[in-house]
């Protein structure tokens, strides 16, 4: 009995430990990269940043179903193949989208402390007012490792399809859009403030204290989890309440850590395309290979106030004959459409 708690508790922090310093890294890399050379490719191109970035997009969701389709057929070659080049392409829509939501807001925010943080609070009620605040948060705290996991059913904010009409699927969509509009906003004016508050003038430690921070608060998060799992059960009325507080707490320290690694390589790459381009390659062949490379696919919005499983089982399920689920592909997590 104690020799299988201590395995457990072993096996846990090994994922855990995975998930922190193996996986959120190389996807910050992935990432960083793209970014980057992006930046190199698209510097007076924003006609087609426009296009991949809202076009890439919107074709991704009105094809969702016919692509989930092709995922799941029964055929080794597809199952094997297609699924990282779906990754892939939902990976370089996503980071274009990001990227050129982030320049827009860049040209149209004041960076003053006052103006920042009304625009945190602002955008960050909209998202609770649309129970999607949770999605904010990204690893260390939600990563998905599950390659036989079926999609999910929608990934659309009502959760509608074509057959519901084109028209409101189209609107279901660009609702979507507009979400993840909202997200990047938020990233983008915490990252702003980190900017300006952990030691301005000094990227050496202003990365070194970015990191620590972050990762301090997620082990924090980590621990505190149980706890606000048990507030909910008991407080089921405040359980949205408890879960965005918590989830608030996550979003700090994912961006924190995010924010940590990304001027790690912007250090190490040292705006060579040369290198940035290698570390591209690398983090996304090491993805592909370990079997991550769905972390880069679109996945169903969540919702507040469900339970969340913020783990990494990779480690688990390389020691156990069961395949043990990801960390958001349970049922529980999956955004519940609205209505």
């Amino acid at each position: 009995m104690i020799l299988n708690s201590v395995k457990k508790i072993v096996i846990t922090v090994l994922d855990h430990g995975f998930l922190y310093f193996i996986i959120t890294p190389l996807i910050v890399i992935l990432w960083f990269s793209c970014w980057s050379i992006m930046d190199y490719l698209l510097t007076d191109c924003h006609n087609t940043s426009v296009l991949v970035a809202f076009g890439g997009q919107f074709l991704l969701l009105f094809f969702y179903d016919e692509t989930k389709m092709l995922l799941n057929m029964d055929n080794k070659i597809i199952s094997t193949l297609v699924p990282p080049i779906y990754g892939i392409i939902c990976g370089i829509v996503m980071i274009c989208f990001w990227r050129f939501s982030w320049i827009f807001f860049d040209e149209i925010v004041m960076n003053d402390d006052t103006s920042l943080v009304l625009n945190i609070v602002q955008n960050s009620l909209i998202l609770m007012g649309f129970k999607v605040f949770v999605n904010t948060i990204s690893v260390p705290f939600i990563a998905r490792f599950n390659p036989n996991e079926p999609m999910p059913q929608s990934i659309t904010y009502f959760g509608k399809s074509k057959v519901d009409g084109i028209f409101t699927f189209v609107h279901d969509c660009i609702c979507t859009i507009l979400i993840t509009g909202l997200i990047v906003f938020i990233w983008r004016d915490l990252w702003m403030i980190a900017n300006l508050k952990i030691y301005p003038y000094n990227d050496y430690y202003s990365t070194i204290a970015s990191l620590l921070i972050g990762y301090t608060v997620a082990i924090i998060c980590f621990l505190i989890h149980p706890t606000i799992n048990f507030l909910c059960e008991m407080f089921i009325d405040f359980k949205v309440l408890y879960r965005n507080i918590h989830a608030g707490f996550c979003l700090v320290a994912t961006i924190n850590i995010w924010r940590g690694y990304w001027m790690l390589f912007t250090f190490l790459a040292n705006g060579s395309i040369y290198i940035t381009s290698t570390l591209c390659l690398s983090s996304l062949a090491l993805l592909i290979i370990m079997g991550n490379s769905d972390c880069l696919a679109f996945a169903a919005l969540l919702t507040d106030g469900n339970r969340i499983r913020f783990q990494h089982h990779y480690i688990s399920s390389l020691l156990s004959p069961i395949t043990i689920t990801a960390s958001n592909s349970t049922p529980e997590n999956t955004k519940e459409p609205n209505v």
